[in-house]
Order: C-alpha cells, then structure tokens, then sequence
C-alpha cells in the first residue's frame, strides 16, 4: 500500500518519495565518511567469511586433515612456505591440485593452522561454490590486503595510500581496473614496499601466501599417501583388525591395499566414506559382520563421482570451445579411427532426435577429429560415409553450405566404394540423393534434383518387395517427385508420387511402428494433387490419412506437431471449399496443439505460429471476434494485424505487425526455409505503412528486405515470382516519389523476369504484361523513347487478348491501354490513338458499373480524353460528354475524398473549355464557383494550389471583362499576387505570363480604388521584371 500516494515528493526521515508516473522510486539518504576516518577493514570491505580463522561449520567447506595424516604433503608445502620468496628462483606460486574430492581444502587448511602455530602470518582466501561473494573472484585483492593490513601493521599506511590514489581499485563491479592491477597495488606493492623499508616487516620476508583455486581437473597427488596412513591409524584402534592381524599376519595384504588405493582414485571423499564403511561406522543393517568381510565390498562400491562432475561441469558449458576441450580429453585415449567413429556416432544420434543439447560445434570436433583420422587412413570406406552423413546434418542445423558441398563430395566418394553387388550400395544411394535433395532446397538447382530422384530409382530397384528397406524406398523417391511436382508442376510426378507412396503404405500395415510415416506423406501428396485438381476426393482422402497418422502418434510423440499441422492445413481447406464452420474450429484447435507442443526456441515454431494465425485471420473475418486476432504472434499474427489495419487504417496495427515479422525474422535467419517469407511479410508492412505516412525510410527498407527475400529465391523457387513483383512494385513506388530513373529502369528488369516466368498459358501471365507495360509508360513519360510507348502498349494489347470480358483484369487492361495510347497521341498527334484510347475508355467503363471501387477512375480518364478531343477537333459532343463524366465523378468523390479537389478542378476546366465555344455565362460561372472550393480543399502548401489558382483567375478576368463587376477583379489581382509571391517565384517558367497577367490587371482596376501612383509604380515594376524575364528567355 502507497501511504505517500496523496502527498507527492513528501519526506519522511531518511527516505523520499520522488512521484515518476505511475509509482514511487525510494532511496535511502547516504551519509559521506571521509576515507581517513574509516578503519581500514570498512575501508576494504573484505569478504567476511573467505579465511582459514572462519567458522567452518558455518561457512563449509569443513575441511581438516585427521590427525596423523597428510603429514609428508603438509611438511612439504610448509616448508615451501617458508623459504625465502625474495630469491629469483623460487616460485611465488604453488598450485595444488587434484580431483574433487581429494583433499586439496583440507590440506591448504592445515598449512594455515601449522603456519599460525609457529607465529607466521597468513593471509587466505578459500573459495567455495554458491557461497555468494565467495564464490566470485572479485573481491579477492580487497580481502587479502584487509587481512595483511592487519597481520602485517606496517602494510596499513601503503595500502591507504594505494586506495587514496586510485579510488577505483574499491570497486569491483568496475571494468576500469583489471585483477592484476588490484593484486598488484593493493597486496604485492605494499608488502614489498614494507620489506624493503626496513621495518618489523623485514623478519617476516620468508613467508608468503597462497591461494588455492579449483580450476582445472587433473591426476591424483598426496592423496594415496593419506589413504596409507589413515588406514594405519583405524588398524591400531580397532580391536577385531588386532585379533585378525595376530593370527594371519599383516592386513589388508599389499594386494588388497593395492587394489583399494586404486578404487579410491585419488578422492579423499570416497576413500573416508570407504573407510567407515569398512571400519563399520556407516554399515547398513545385513552387512557383514567384520572389517575383514567389508573389504570385499568396498572394492566393488560405484565411487559416484559422475553426479558431482556432472554438476560442476554444467556451471561451466556456456564457455566457450568448451565441448571441444571436454570431447577432445574423453577421446584422448582412443586410437583416431575409433575415436572419430563415436563421435560422429553421437552426433547422428543427438542431430536425429532433434536435441539441441548438442551444441554445433560439438559436431564442428567430431568433423574435425574423423577428418584428421581420414589423414591417417585414407579411403576408409565406413568412415567416408559416417563423415558425410553428420556433414548433411550439420549443414541443416546452422552449418554452411560449404558443409553440405562436402557432404555431396564425401557421398559421392563413399559411392565409389559401392559397387552394384556391394550389400550396402542403397544406403549409399539415398544419402547422396538426400544431400542433392538438401542441396536443391538450399540453391534451387533443379538438376540435383532430377539427380537424387535417379538415385532414389536405383534403390528402390536394389530392394526387392520383401526386402525390409523397400518401403523407406518408396517413400524418398515419392516424396521427392512431389516436391519437383511442387516447381515444374508435371503431372506425372505427382500421379507417380501418390502410386509409390501408397505402395508404401501397403507395406506398412496397421500396427506396424513405422505406419504413421507413410500415412503423412501420402496425405500430404494427396493435399498438393487437390490445390492443382480441387478434387474433393483428394482432399477428404488426405484429411482420413492425416486423422490416422495423428492417432497412431499420441502425444509426447516427436512427429505428433507435423501430423497436427498437416491435419490443420487440411481442415482449413475443407472450410475453404465446403464453408462448414466446424473444419475451421477443427483446423484452429490443431493448430493451437501444435504451437503447445513447439515451445521456443522450436525450430518450427513459427511455421506454426503462421498456421495458427492463418486460421485466426480466417475467423475475424468470418465472425469479427477480436480475441481471434489478438491469440497469436509472429508471421501471422502480423498478417492479422495487417488485416486489422485494412479495416481500421490504424497505424498502431501496422506498427505491431512490423514488430511481429521482425521477431519472426530473427527467428528464422538465413538459411532458415521460411527465412524468405518473413522477410517478405516484413517488405510488405513496410510498403503498407509507407503508404499510409508517406515514410520513404520504410519504402527503402522494404525494397531491402524484398532483394534479400529474391536472393533467397533463385531460379526454379516456386516463390521467386512473388519476390521479383514485390520488389518491382515497391521500385516502381519508389520512383513515383523520388523521379530516380535507376529504380524505374530495375523495376522494368524486374517485371520482365517475372514476364519470362509466366509463358503463355500461365493463367497470370496478363498481370505480369499490365506491370511490365506500365512501368514502360512511366519511363517512357520521363525520357519520351518512343520504343518505351510503342512496346508498353504491345505489353497492354496481348494482355487484353489473354483477358477478355468477363475477365476480371480486363477492365485494367483496357484502362492501361487507353492511357498508354492517349500519351502517344500526345507526341505524335496521331487522332487514331485518340479515338482507340476513348474506345478503351468506354469499354472499361461498361466492365465497371456503379458501385465498382474503379468505376471514378474510368470516368475521368474518359472525360480527360474527350476534352482531349474537343480541342484538337472542337466537337462540342465531346466536350458535352467529357463534363458528363466529369460530374458522376464529382458525385462519387464526396467531402471529403482525398481526390475531391482534382474532380473540381477537371470539371472547372472542361465548362471552361465549353465557355469558350458557346459563350454561355452559366457555365463561367459553374466554373468559378468550382474553382473556389477546390482553393478551399487546398490549402498552402498544397501542391495543386497554384493549378487551381491559376485557373481561378483566367475565370475571374474573363468573368470581369463579360460583367466588370469590381469584387471578380480584386479577387483575380489577389490570386495573381499569392501566385507570384508563394508559387511562382524567380526562375518559375510561368512568373512571366502571371506578372504580366497581373500588371494587365492592375492597369483596369479604377482609379478611385488606389491611388495613382502607387499603382503606376507596381505596374512599371511588374512590366520590368516581365521585360527582363522576356530577355532572359530570349
């Protein structure tokens, strides 16, 4: 509860309350110590609890040598410590080191008490995992110096003085100084600098300090000796051992001592747990009686060491080349070709089952090590294959496609090894055609795969119809005739594709554990014969098998997701055709199963998050259920946003969609299969919301993204037409705002591949003839290259042969048409293409009757047109007829129409026109008031204004002189003068007719209205600058 909630940045004792919208931020009044008046343990603020004086019970680890033991290995590290570290050639530094487990606390912990026994200074940090700030390394320097400040007074004042030049060396969390640094000042220096001043610290020059820290894994070193001596000490102790020794000599025998060092291994925590379990301590109820009868036992205990290296392995995985160290000392002892072949054993085996656990460069050694044991047994045919297959999988989980380059050579290589009568001949075969395989998805090489369906065809021929690996036969050279169905659409392919797989799926008869795979495939081939034939058997045929397959792959079956999306898609389909609410319910609850069981980071995940959402947009526009369109993210949720945005115009949705390709894009990174698609959706947002904010950074980005989304999509990808529309139309907008001539010239390359791409009789190959015609007129309206017109108006005519009434693209084929022919006309003059243009006009007009959204567009252009031809030919029915379209127009474009203001100022200009012929002031005056709202719709800086400026004041002049009525003059010299001041300004090719235009008018206005000679003086500087201007144009 907020207790300060009603008192904004009110104060109580040492806390404030700062109001920051939306809460309160406290904090606690610091009260500054000057560092001389701090004691130097507040100074240094030293971990407390690091020490060999600590409270081992308190602070673990518990560790101490048993009386008697260890003493050879402390002696030995004693006296190192007391020889004389100011000689150059003794160490400063011993490491101990030994398993986990071995002894190495307990040991170092002696060497400290011994030390303060004989009155020698210590100072000791004793690291221990989980243990807070002893577990880090940071505070180290800090609290060795507190603790020598305080064994060694004389070390105080230098360390003091090191703090005071050089605050940093206080702060740990700082990147300023390094650990060397801070040793080195605030130990090292100071305790050299008190040896060499003579003082107390002098005596003391022989000892030095220690830290011992567990960083590396080795061998074994004094613990075998403590292992001897403790047993030694529980012999003497133990009375049944006495008895024992008394009637059979020495026990154990050498042997068995032997034998129990070994098991030990060199860990002080099994040995002391195998010793009590010897000695009894520890025995269970049932155990033998006697030491003697334990012994046996105990060489057989597991010592259990896997659990505790296990665990303190893990802290350290996310380091770098770390599985390559760990894999590479597991492997030392193995000859190099055994070595490899377990690695990459494993590597199959993780990359098979799909775990991510397995880190890439885990496969990056293995490849390494069966590599170099290839330099030592070159051609070993096992090996060849083996390195070749975790190649493949290694170029699909993240590798390059350098990696699956090679895994096409090494399958080609272990081929050769092969021949015809060699048992192992079709493996071979179906690897190397599933690399050509992977290689065709990754480069788009039809070749590879018309390859590995050859391959696919000479292993089935080698597996006869009993032979075990008949089935997964047939089901690689079915799919992969599918999959190149999917690009070159050869109906023989898919028929052949559905023969084999359902010969497959004979040989997999219910329960067989395999059933499940062929049911899939077989559906899935059915599904891509419907969106070809939309024969309803196929689908329903597909939707039974997927049904089945899901049955037999309960969850937490691997495959169960594919079989749920695979359903979903199918399900969807059926809705699409049939409408039956039921199958899109059916298909939006797989879907959201399938998204369950691919938590991120699921590779998939966002193929299924795009189906789930597919669905859902599917159901907002069936139902308008918003929760539909908020359920899911990424891909399609994006679409749905974007879908949303269609509705609403509300930028807010377009942004969230951006925001949603954009997290699917860094999902799915080259060479992700969907990397293309999510750039794609994330090309278009941006051109949608450039559309709407008139942003040109998103039109640039998109075009961006849609070069990156064609690179991915090189010649035969199904998707690549899509790609080269895209990014053509978005150079084509591009240059609709920036008049750059390469982006319409790389627009009309684009649409002439997208063009060869859609041979006659591609059912679109008229869109791609309207696009390409298009993008030609408009280069042809900016460089007037008459081949430009001539062929954008081929481009329209063969469009229009392949679209006839009632073709929904002929309307737009037509009105491309007559513009293309009304800009040749405007060049060559020729009446001919004036009269076809009016006739396209027309035609196009009748294909969309009210209340078609282009039906405003086709009265206008057909209007201009006829106005076009009443000047050239002064027919007044056209003129008649051009105001006619004119009006309808204006009727459709109601306030308050974007285009409103163009309607106004066309039918302004066309009454104009018919004025001019038949005199009618009803017209000028129609014209006039038309004039003067489309000003009102423009408003500075409009860049039509001064178009409709214009306009207005010839119909103002000409109004004056037929009715000189003085408000039609003043407001005809008002707009000539905002023209010249706001418009037209020095330099503008129209400020001479508008100066002189205005000068004209100033000279009828009467006297009584100004007085005379400001008027002359404005007239003669009108006239002069209209004379200069004359001059300079001449």
């Amino acid at each position: 509860m907020n207790v300060l909630g009603r008192w904004p940045n009110a104060h109580v004792g040492h806390l404030s309350a700062n109001q920051v919208e939306g809460d309160y931020h406290f904090h606690t009044a610091q009260v500054r110590v000057r560092a001389e008046d701090q004691s130097v343990y507040e100074l240094l603020q030293p971990v407390e609890d690091a020490s060999h004086t600590r409270d081992r019970k308190q602070s673990p680890p518990d560790s101490a040598c048993a009386r008697g033991t260890r003493v050879k290995v402390v002696k030995k590290y004693t006296t190192w410590t007391a020889d004389n570290i100011s000689s150059a050639d003794e160490p400063h530094v011993l490491w101990v080191h030994g398993y986990a487990g071995s002894g190495k606390s307990a040991i170092s912990q002696e060497v400290c008490d011994t030390s303060k026994r004989q009155r020698r200074p210590v100072v000791s940090f004793f690291f221990f995992r989980n243990a807070g700030e002893r577990s880090k390394i940071r505070r180290l320097a800090t609290t060795l110096a507190s603790q020598m400040a305080t064994a060694i007074p004389e070390t105080e004042p230098l360390v003091r003085a090191a703090v005071k030049a050089d605050l940093a060396l206080l702060q740990p969390d700082r990147p300023g100084v390094s650990l060397r640094d801070r040793m080195e000042q605030l130990v090292y220096a100071p305790f050299k600098a008190a040896v060499e001043q003579g003082t107390r610290a002098r005596t003391l020059a022989q000892w030095s300090f220690a830290t011992w820290m567990q960083r590396w894994i080795r061998g074994p070193s004094a613990v075998a000796t403590g292992s001897n001596e403790h047993s030694g000490a529980e012999k003497e102790r133990n009375l049944v051992i006495q008895a024992y020794i008394r009637e059979h000599e020495e026990w154990p025998a050498p042997t068995d001592k032997l034998k129990l060092i070994q098991h030990i291994g060199g860990s002080f925590i099994f040995g002391s747990t195998v010793f009590k379990f010897i000695m009894g301590s520890i025995a269970q109820p049932g155990s033998p009686a006697t030491p003697m009868d334990r012994l046996p036992l105990a060489l057989k205990m597991n010592p259990g060491l896997d659990g505790l290296y296990t665990q303190t392995l893990a802290r350290s995985q996310h380091l770098p080349h770390f599985p390559s160290i760990i894999s590479t000392i597991a492997l030392l002892a193995l000859p190099p070709l055994p070595a490899a072949a377990y690695t990459l054993r494993y590597s199959e085996q993780h990359l098979d089952r799909g775990e991510h656990l397995f880190e890439i460069t885990e496969s990056d050694s293995a490849i390494q090590l069966c590599r170099e044991a290839l330099e030592l047994s070159p051609g070993a045919p096992e090996l060849i294959q083996s390195l070749a297959r975790v190649t493949l999988r290694h170029s699909t989980h993240g590798g390059t496609l350098a990696d699956l380059e090679e895994a096409v050579s090494l399958n080609r290589e272990a081929l050769q090894f092969r021949p015809l009568s060699h048992p192992d001949r079709p493996q071979s075969l179906r690897a190397l055609g599933d690399a050509l395989w992977e290689r065709y998805r990754r480069k788009g090489r039809m070749a590879d795969l018309d390859e590995a369906i050859l391959l696919y065809r000479e292993e089935l021929e080698l597996q006869p119809s009993h032979h075990s690996g008949r089935s997964p036969s047939l089901n690689n050279l079915g799919c992969a005739l599918w999959d190149r169905y999917r690009s070159a659409g050869f109906s023989t392919d898919i028929e052949e594709s559905i023969s084999l797989l359902r010969e497959a799926l004979k040989l997999r008869p219910f329960p067989h554990p395999d059933r499940s795979q062929p049911l899939t495939n077989l559906g899935v081939a059915l599904w891509h014969r419907y969106q070809h034939t939309r024969a309803a058997t196929d689908l329903e045929e597909a939707i039974s098998l997927h049904r089945e397959a899901l049955e037999l792959r309960p969850s937490p079956h691997p495959d169960r997701s594919s079989s749920l999306n695979e359903l979903g898609i199918a399900s969807r389909d059926c809705y699409q055709r049939t409408g039956a609410a039921t199958d899109l319910e059916d298909a939006i609850s797989l879907h959201r199963e399938a998204v369950e069981l691919r938590p991120s980071p699921h590779p998939e995940r966002s193929r299924s998050l795009h189906n789930l959402a597919l669905v859902l947009k599917i159901q907002y526009e069936r139902t308008g259920t918003e929760t539909d369109i908020e359920e899911v993210s990424l891909n399609n949720l994006g679409n749905a946003l974007r879908s949303r945005h269609q509705q609403t115009r509300t930028v807010a949705d377009l942004d969230d969609a951006i925001s949603m390709y954009r997290e699917a894009l860094e999902l799915q990174p080259p060479p992700h299969p969907d990397c293309s698609t999510s750039l794609n959706n994330l090309g278009n947002a941006l051109r949608s919301r450039h559309q709407q904010t008139r942003t040109v950074a998103d039109l640039d980005e998109a075009i961006s993204m849609y070069r990156e989304a064609l690179e991915l999509r090189p010649p035969p990808h199904p998707d690549r037409l899509a790609s080269l529309g895209n990014l053509g139309s978005a150079l084509w907008s591009r240059h609709q705002q920036t008049r750059t001539a390469v982006d319409i010239d790389e627009a009309i390359s684009m649409y002439r591949e997208a063009l060869e791409l859609r041979p006659p009789p591609h059912p679109d190959r008229s869109t791609s003839l309207n696009n390409l015609g298009t993008a030609l007129w408009v280069h042809y309206r900016q460089t007037k290259i008459v081949a430009d017109i001539n062929e954008a108006i081929s481009m329209y005519r063969e469009a229009l042969e392949l679209g006839p009434p009632p073709h929904p693209d002929c309307s737009t084929s037509l009105n491309n048409l007559g513009n293309a022919l009304r800009s040749r006309h405007q060049q060559t003059r020729t009446v001919a293409d004036l009269d076809e243009a009016i006739s396209m006009y027309h035609e196009a007009l009748e294909l969309r009757p009210p209340p078609h959204p282009d039906r405003s567009t086709s009265l206008n252009n057909l209007g201009s047109a006829l106005c076009s031809r009443h000047q050239q030919t002064k027919i007044v029915a056209d003129i008649d007829k051009a105001i006619s379209m004119y009006r309808e127009v204006l009727e459709l474009r109601p306030p308050p129409h974007p285009d409103r203001s163009t309607s106004l100022n066309n039918l302004d200009v066309a009454l104009w026109d018919r004025y001019l012929c038949t005199r009618n002031l009803v017209d000028l005056e129609e014209a006039i008031s038309l004039g003067r709202e489309a000003l009102e719709l423009q408003p500075s800086p409009h860049p039509r204004r001064a178009l409709s400026l214009a306009n207005l004041v010839i119909s103002l002049d000409e109004m004056y002189k037929a009715c000189p009525i003085l408000p039609y003059l003043q407001e005809a010299i008002s707009l000539c003068e905002e023209l010249l001041t706001s418009h037209y300004h020095v330099g503008h090719e129209y400020r001479l007719k508008t100066a002189n235009r205005l000068a004209s008018l100033l000279q009828r206005r009467p006297n009584a209205t100004q007085p005379t000679e400001d008027d002359d003086a404005y007239i003669a500087k009108l006239q002069e600058e209209a004379r200069q201007l004359s001059t300079a144009a001449t």
